[in-house]
């Protein structure tokens, strides 16, 4: 698919235009293949959830996310880790808006001491009750298969310097985005390998809103 320059993105080494492009159709899969898929490519994008579209218009209870995820996905054995919202009103918070992964390879090694499983991967989904139809203030992604050129950076400002979440540009980078989401699609990603962030205008573009309403879970599977 043609690539085109359509959003910016915050790199640890400054903001760049970026060549984005729409998810490839093999990455859209149904949500019992999701995991799998995230597993194997570090990307899995699902639409049409009759369980996540039912969840969201019961009014989206954080505390009933999990148990729907669960059986969504069809998972087996798993970890809950943690869950973050996200809505307009909290602006453009620094670490969405910067190109990261949320686990470096410190990280993962100390929650997979911690974990129950032998080999553990560690993984997001992220549902979006409102989202932008295109890359702008969508959630883009940097799909682990799509480059080899991955260059960790330390997180500037908000982390020691041991950390590593960050990522140093490239020209070669094309970030992937699900277009038209709706209350019944989600992303699943690897926490690890597959670096994100929050898709801004263009440089020098101007006069747009924040209307991204989200919720990021974060589990664990063998």
């Amino acid at each position: 698919m043609q690539t085109r320059s359509l959003a910016s993105v915050v790199y640890s080494n400054g903001s760049f235009n970026v060549k984005t492009r729409e998810v490839e159709v093999d990455t859209v899969v149904t949500a019992g293949e999701a995991v799998r898929e995230a597993k194997r490519k570090g990307f899995a994008a699902v639409r049409n959830d009759t369980r996540i579209k039912a969840w969201w218009d019961r009014g989206g209870d954080p505390h009933e996310l999990w148990s729907v995820v669960k059986e969504a996905l069809n998972l087996g054995p798993s970890e809950y880790r943690s869950l973050i919202t996200r809505h307009p009103s909290q602006g453009s918070a620094a670490y969405g808006t910067m190109a990261h992964r949320d686990l470096d390879e410190a990280a993962v090694h100390n929650l997979t001491e911690a974990s129950k499983f032998e080999n553990p991967t560690f993984l997001n989904i992220w549902l979006p009750k409102t989202c932008p139809p295109g890359p702008v203030n969508s959630l883009v992604f940097l799909p682990p298969v799509t480059t080899t050129d991955i260059t960790p950076d330390t997180f500037p400002g908000l982390h020691p310097a041991a950390d590593k979440t960050a990522l140093l540009h490239s020209a070669e980078h094309v970030w992937c985005y699900l277009p038209g989401m709706d209350d019944s699609c989600f992303i699943v990603f690897d926490s690890h390998r597959t670096y994100h962030c929050s898709g801004s205008p263009g440089l020098g573009d101007e006069g747009f809103e924040n209307s991204r309403r989200s919720i990021d879970l974060r589990f664990t599977v063998p």
